[in-house]
């Protein structure tokens, strides 16, 4: 058979195997323990998804400081283009003299 009695805080009801004396279950103190769990997986996706909007944020300022690299490395190479450019015409300038 099965005891019912009111847990020592008098807040739950606890099921008690007759033969054993084995707690079965405190209904109560489970529904807490699972609303506790529950909040606990929640609290622990949303670290999740934040962590995941980071790592997003953190991939697109990656992306854009590649691209902004790659631009400033073509605007020097037609710079040094330029400037070799101008040297030359330079030193046609100064043979032809």
């Amino acid at each position: 058979g099965v005891y019912f009695s009111i847990s020592a805080s008098g807040d739950d009801l606890v099921m008690e195997d007759a033969a054993t004396g084995e707690v079965l279950r405190k209904p109560v103190a489970e529904s807490r323990a699972r609303r506790a769990a529950e909040r606990q997986v929640a609290e622990q996706a949303e670290a999740r998804e934040a962590a995941e909007r980071q790592a997003a944020e953190q991939a697109e300022a990656r992306e854009a400081a590649e691209r902004q690299a790659a631009e400033q490395a073509e605007a020097r190479a037609a710079a040094e283009a330029t400037v070799q450019e101008l040297l030359a015409k330079i030193q046609r300038l100064e043979s032809s003299d």
